[in-house]
């Protein structure tokens, strides 16, 4: 008698123990982690356009029109990876909103790789728009802020996909600090070096109001992250 009390009461504690545990425990967010797969594909895609703007900058015999498209096949590849664990199907022909009385769709994935690549011209044209292509060391200097309007892009989503992928909102916040932070050096380091070499820089130095910092990469910044935002809205418009 006196051990089978002592297996009772036992058996009561272990549920005592075991049960919050089993409370608290949640199944992975499978949708949020499908989502989070798009928007790291779509970080690789960006950045990739930008440098293809950059080495078509330096070389116009380079083969730009091929380099997106292989950047769209691979952008494709990632996608469906992503689309065949059947969590997070993409609402084709559906209307997205992104805000601001502003609102999307797309019929199909190349409308939206589409949708990307427009996004992403205008902030590169603003680059391209103040090289003097008669002077190479003014070309180079278009090239690199180039690439590092690229990278800044690609960072600003990879910390959009691994905030989908496990939710942090402080580690988020100095991913983006970093990742502008980063672009922000860059950008003035290549200018002062520029400056120091007799580079023409007209139209990549301006600070029209005085606030401090280049007129041209508070815009080219600005509009990326604008970019980013409405990415991460359109990825995850399954959730909603």
């Amino acid at each position: 008698m006196r051990g089978k009390g002592l297996f009772a009461g036992a058996l009561v504690l272990s549920f005592v123990i075991l049960g919050p545990w089993k409370a608290v425990a949640k199944p992975p967010d499978r949708s949020a982690k499908c989502q989070s797969k798009k928007v790291s594909a779509a970080s690789i895609f960006v950045k990739k356009l930008f440098y293809e703007e950059a080495a078509f900058l330096q070389n116009e015999n380079y083969n730009r029109d091929q380099a997106v498209e292989e950047a769209k096949e691979e952008f494709i590849q990632r996608w469906n990876e992503a689309e065949a664990t059947d969590q997070c199907h993409f609402p084709w022909g559906a209307g997205i909103d992104l805000g601001g009385e502003n609102g999307v769709s797309f019929a199909n994935i190349y409308k939206l790789l589409d949708w990307m690549e427009t996004g992403t011209s205008p902030i590169a044209h603003l680059i391209l728009g103040q090289v003097n292509r008669e002077q190479i060391a003014s070309v180079n200097l278009g090239a690199e802020i180039l690439r590092a309007a690229g990278r800044m892009a690609f960072d600003l989503l990879k910390a959009e996909s691994q905030f989908l992928n496990k939710p942090n909102q402080g580690k988020l916040i100095r991913a983006r600090e970093r990742a502008t932070r980063a672009f922000e050096d860059q950008y003035r380091k290549r200018i002062q070096h520029a400056l120091g070499a007799n580079v023409d820089v007209r139209g990549l130095d301006d600070d029209g109001n005085g606030d401090g910092k280049y007129d041209l990469l508070v815009e080219v910044e600005s509009d990326t992250e604008k970019l980013v935002e409405d990415i991460v809205k359109i990825f995850k418009a399954p959730s909603q």
